[in-house]
């Protein structure tokens, strides 16, 4: 092989080792194996002397249920139908007839306050009142009588109307020859003047032209003249006839009349006079009486009562002192119906939507539990006082009967939601030992630390997502003791 040949091939060249070499490396190799057997051979043995023994533990196995899933809220208690009562009228306490803590109804007196001027003016009204409607007595009285005997006026009028016609139907009746004869012997009287009066100026004719026809003219004009006179005399019979007759009936019948429209009018007047005064009384009178109704619920107002029927919560001290004045503004009581109460709780905006009116809720106040329902789910969701997170408001009402003091702290157990087939353990101190996350499962006379994944914890229930199975049996005293061993022994 060439020189140059032995240079590519020097991968197959071993390095040169002398025999006593190799012996040396031999033993040293069998020395290492021997230390490392006994060193393995002491922990093991080591180990198993120095294995925790335990005698006192509880146990408990790994079971599958339902987990339910809830959430916590607080809020406060609130009782809608509650009123403060506020003092109607600047008035001094009269009297109170409650104590806190009464149940009450709207038609108890809770106080009577007094106004003493009330008094006064309701005595000044009643007065006016009485007055008024004996005045009205008396009027109405005096208008009746007035009436009466105007009306006694007018029908004695319409008879002497009567009266009067019929003598005028009897005067004409009676009278009316005795008229005719009068008139007829004037008629005739008349034609004699005339024939007379010819008969005169034919004789002063005839005396003008002789003198022996003057005695004619004379006993002519003095027949003339009887005639005239005669006329006068049965004229004046005729008139005066008349006269006594039918004219004085006739104007006796036209006073009548006029009377008895007289009587007619000042009746309508008196009729309407009384009207209007009767009318002006009452509505003075009905101004009175509105006075005295006005003050009597002036009055009313000063017994106080509740617009609702429920509890006494609080009185106003004030109001319990016998002439102390309180105005208008004072409130004297606050007044709840305890019967209707419920209470606000804020959760996460994030649940609302796996809650539904009806769903049960563990209700705490103070030391009582109670059973309640939301009867109410928030629309609007308002940043929590963290400023990071959303909250809703529920309304939840207490389904036993219960008494519960207005805002009240209270908080609550929310379900929402139930998981089935769940590995699950109760709480414990076992499971906060440490901050590793471990449970110790019994395997005949000893117990193994198993780790294991947790899930959610809802009341006295852990969910176990990992790590061990259902039928498990758990040591579930405190792991303080021997958190460090993972294996102990059993006995």
């Amino acid at each position: 092989m060439s020189t140059e040949e032995h240079i590519i091939q020097v991968n197959k060249v071993k390095p040169h080792t002398s025999k006593k070499k190799r012996r040396r490396i031999i033993i040293v190799s069998i020395l290492l194996l021997a230390l490392a057997g006994g060193a393995y051979w002491y922990l093991t043995q080591a180990t198993q002397q120095e294995v925790l023994t335990i005698s006192s533990y509880d146990e408990i196995n790994v079971t599958l249920g339902s987990l339910v899933s809830t959430t916590e809220a607080s809020g406060t208690v609130v009782l809608p139908s509650q009123v403060t009562i506020i003092n109607s009228d600047d008035a001094y306490v009269k009297e109170l007839l409650v104590t806190e803590g009464d149940e009450i109804t709207t038609e108890d007196i809770l106080l009577i306050m007094d106004v003493p001027e009330y008094e006064e003016q309701m005595e000044t009204y009643e007065v006016e009142l009485e007055q008024a409607n004996i005045e009205l007595d008396s009027q109405i009285s005096q208008y009746d009588y007035d009436i009466q005997t105007l009306r006694l006026k007018i029908a004695r009028t319409i008879e002497d109307i009567a009266g009067a016609e019929a003598d005028i139907e009897e005067i004409t009746s009676d009278s009316l020859y005795e008229i005719k004869t009068l008139q007829l012997e004037l008629d005739r009287l008349i034609e004699d003047i005339a024939e007379a009066t010819v008969e005169v100026e034919e004789a002063e004719a005839l005396s003008n032209l002789r003198t022996t026809y003057s005695e004619t003219y004379e006993n002519a004009l003095d027949s003339l003249e009887a005639l005239i006179e005669n006329k006068e005399d049965l004229e004046a019979q005729l008139a005066e006839t008349y006269a006594d007759t039918y004219e004085g009936a006739v104007e006796t019948l036209e006073a009548l009349k006029e009377n008895h429209e007289d009587y007619e009018s000042e009746l309508t007047q008196t009729i309407a006079e009384r009207e209007y005064y009767i009318a002006k009384q009452n509505s003075n009178i009905r101004q009175i009486a509105l006075n005295i109704s006005q003050l009597e619920e002036e009055i009313a107002d000063l017994h106080l009562t509740s617009p609702i029927a429920g509890e006494i919560l609080s009185i106003n001290e004030d109001a319990e002192i016998i002439g102390n004045y309180l105005d208008s503004s004072t409130s004297l009581f606050i007044v709840a119906d305890r019967s209707d109460v419920y209470v606000d709780l804020d959760i996460y905006e994030q649940y609302s939507s796996l809650l539904e009116i009806g769903d049960p809720v563990e209700l705490t106040i103070g030391t009582e539990t109670m059973e309640s329902e939301i009867i109410k789910i928030g629309k609007v969701a308002s940043l929590d006082s963290d400023g990071l997170s959303a909250t809703i408001t529920i309304r939840v009402r207490p389904i036993t009967d219960t008494v519960l003091n207005p805002g009240a702290s209270a908080v609550s157990s929310i379900i929402l939601g139930i998981q089935e087939n769940a590995l699950l353990l109760p709480r414990g101190a076992y499971l906060t030992t440490g901050n590793q996350k471990y449970l110790y499962v019994i395997e005949g006379d000893k117990a193994y630390k198993t780790e294991v994944s947790f899930g959610d914890i809802e009341g006295n229930s852990v969910e176990i997502l990992s790590g061990v199975d259902a039928g498990d049996t758990i040591i579930t005293s405190s792991y303080s003791n021997f958190i460090g061993e993972d294996v102990i022994q059993l006995q």
